[in-house]
């Protein structure tokens, strides 16, 4: 594994497709003749599909081929394998071209410093054939500039609002979202420059929560695109993006929304629902049907499944820690104790046993009550059932990591464990083993 190259690959295929394993091997060319290839395929790069699993494979020179097969348990969902379809033509958009030595090395390099964006790129666009996505790539360019400014000391923000059919998306926006949705069009067409966020009014009147700059095919600003009711959308539906979905949703041509959050993430969700979220200096593919299908393991229904789904994503989004054991029965992980020991914190526990996380959405509450220290119970119908727990640690299933992983480790042996880190990552445990971690 000496080419960093590769290593990069296997990186980028890792963080796009969470929780991906990723096996590499060498094919000299000669004996790489009789690989089978695919409609996914070129002459420097393709992709087979077997079943759930993936190999893409990638001609580095004329004499090795590197086959990268992608697999992981649970199985690669279709939407994934759809993004890993991109990915072929990226590398070979990005391939390296025969030269100097010193300028193969600063080839490398830019390939792996822009491999995610570009693929990220080439999803937007749509198309199987390398290049043709300068402006998506672009518009990211844009948007991960901005995550390093700030004004009078807070983080800025703002967005974009891309459509390769601007005309009539704005006639189906006015048509079908003008109780909520504005257009505002500029008296003259504005073209996007590099510098674009380099004056302040644009990111402070336009800041990709309520407002985006509307963007067509040929680089152009159209106007501004704002809602008009922003209390529509809680803060649970706003960390799940549906804020922006709700206007680029089924709209007509290649449309998509791409903005930077409060916490400096990059947030991309496509007419088709494909979400791309970039944070940590990394790209990833979420799929909603990933964590849903680990969640219905503990034997809750898919509409509760996409309810705790859509609260453990604003915690992570909003970088706040959680422990949640989804109980299999009645017995539950023995404790050494409570946050709340007082009798005032011993009533307000008895209080919302027996609450459902329903109950907790209408009061406004879930959020804060399911990041206070301690684990949270609930059993499959979702009701509150432990709360504020400090769980007795088995030494069986001690694990490197935090308090929190311990204890969520030894929870998952009474059910499915959910640990949300305050650095973001979800992670998803079963009898002391990780199911998966995005």
């Amino acid at each position: 594994m000496a080419n960093q190259q590769t290593h990069g690959i296997i990186q980028s295929i890792q963080y796009v497709i969470p929780g991906s394993q990723v096996d590499y091997s060498e094919f000299r060319d000669i004996s790489f003749k009789d690989f089978p290839y695919s409609q996914y395929s070129n002459k420097i790069s393709g992709l087979l599909l077997s079943g759930s699993k993936v190999k893409i494979w990638y001609k580095f020179n004329s004499e090795t081929i590197s086959v990268f097969s992608i697999s992981r348990k649970p199985p690669l969902t279709r939407p994934e394998i759809k993004v890993l379809r991109l990915l072929p033509n990226t590398l070979t958009a990005l391939s390296v071209q025969p030269g100097p030595r010193a300028i193969e090395l600063s080839q490398r390099l830019a390939a792996r410093q822009s491999l995610e964006d570009n693929w990220v790129a080439a999803t937007l666009r749509r198309k199987l054939h390398a290049g043709n996505y300068w402006l998506q790539a672009r518009l990211i360019y844009l948007l991960k500039e901005l995550t390093f400014l700030r004004y009078e000391g807070n983080r800025c923000t703002s967005g974009f609002i891309f459509s390769s059919r601007p005309n009539l998306f704005i006639i189906k926006l006015q048509k079908e979202h003008q109780n909520i949705i504005t257009f505002s069009p500029y008296k003259q067409a504005i073209d996007i420059r590099d510098d674009l966020f380099n004056d302040p009014v644009t990111h402070r009147y336009v800041d990709g929560q309520n407002s985006w700059h509307m963007v067509d095919n040929n680089h152009i600003l159209r106007g501004v695109i704002r809602l008009t009711q922003p209390s529509k959308f809680s803060i649970i539906d706003r960390e799940n993006l549906f804020h922006t979905g709700h206007i680029v949703y089924k709209m007509p041509g290649r449309s998509f929304a791409a903005s930077v959050g409060r916490m400096s993430t990059i947030d991309i969700v496509t007419s088709s629902g494909t979400t791309f979220i970039w944070q940590n200096n990394h790209w990833q593919f979420l799929d909603r049907n990933l964590p849903i299908s680990v969640l219905k393991m503990s034997r809750i229904d898919q509409g509760l499944a996409k309810i705790l789904l859509k609260i453990i994503i604003s915690l992570s989004r909003l970088r706040m820690g959680a422990a949640i054991l989804i109980a299999n029965s009645d017995d539950r992980p023995s404790t050494v104790g409570n946050i709340g020991e007082s009798k005032l914190g011993s009533s307000l526990r008895n209080q919302v046993i027996g609450w459902s996380l329903i109950d907790l959405l209408k009061h406004n509450m879930v959020l804060k009550f399911l990041s206070s220290d301690g684990l949270t119970t609930i059993n499959s119908q979702g009701q509150i059932i432990g709360c504020g727990d400090i769980i007795r640690l088995d030494p069986k299933y001690q694990q490197s990591g935090g308090g929190r992983t311990q204890a969520i480790v030894t929870a998952s042996n009474y059910g499915l464990s959910i640990k949300v880190s305050e650095d973001g990552p979800i992670s998803f445990y079963l009898d002391g083993v990780c199911l998966l971690k995005m």
